[in-house]
């Protein structure tokens, strides 16, 4: 589903109703890739509604058909 570039171990539990988003564990500094398999769209939704909430802030890049995730505050 993804795999962490530069952080501690993540996982994350797909349910039938929704994903539990690796965002509430992540430091500033880490990076997470999301592969194809992943729907970057509601990554990044998810990551943005996310940072509204808690006060993070991520930073959002597609590279080479991954999505990369990076804390940024």
């Amino acid at each position: 589903m993804f795999r962490i570039v530069d952080a501690s171990a993540f996982d994350a539990e797909e349910t039938k109703k929704r994903v539990d988003w690796p965002f509430k564990r992540m430091k500033v500094g880490d990076v997470i890739e999301f592969s194809s398999s992943v729907n970057h769209a509601e990554a990044r939704n998810a990551g943005r509604i996310y940072g509204k909430h808690s006060g993070m802030e991520f930073s959002f890049k597609n590279i080479n058909g991954a999505l990369l995730v990076m804390r940024t505050k």
